[in-house]
């Protein structure tokens, strides 16, 4: 039996062994399978998000994974793997929450990155308003792999407050 020191081992072996074989299914509501990614899917869009966090991270910099249900959180984590950036998954929060503890989860990890599908970036611009002091890089997983959208721009049009210092 073969064995991995890590996930991203693995992956990068189901995806050359087992490339048609499907490695996550997302299920509806209803039970229902609503989409799935093979290895080596997941493998190349993976790729696509770690290439691209890769041109401005350093190693062990830290993004926030903040999705909606749906496949993109998977490809989002193991494209932070593969780039050395560590995965911070948090819900997208309540339109209504006044007290958000997503802030204090920010607070905590000073991410760089907020990864995330450009459906979210577009209806919830409260999120990317209330996280705009933190000077987050949001990055559209899909755009970046080029699934749904066709496209491949990757960040919002949202400039970006000046960036903290990180603590040690």
């Amino acid at each position: 039996m073969v064995e991995f020191s890590s996930m991203v081992d693995l992956l990068r072996h189901r995806a050359t062994v087992q490339p048609g074989d499907r490695a996550y299914v997302f299920l509806s509501e209803r039970g229902m399978e609503d989409v799935s990614l093979t290895f080596a899917e997941l493998d190349r869009r993976a790729r696509a998000v770690a290439a691209s966090l890769a041109r401005h991270a350093q190693k062990r910099d830290r993004a926030v994974l903040m999705f909606p249900p749906g496949i993109e959180f998977i490809v989002g984590f193991f494209g932070c793997l593969l780039a050395d950036v560590i995965p911070v998954p948090m819900m997208p929060p309540r339109r209504t929450n006044l007290r958000d503890p997503n802030l204090n989860i920010i607070v905590d990890c000073a991410p760089r990155f907020a990864l995330t599908t450009k459906a979210l970036i577009e209806t919830r611009t409260d999120i990317v308003e209330r996280l705009r002091d933190f000077g987050l890089e949001w990055i559209a997983v899909d755009a970046v792999t080029g699934h749904r959208s066709g496209r491949t721009s990757r960040f919002c049009n949202t400039p970006p407050a000046p960036r903290r210092r990180r603590r040690a």
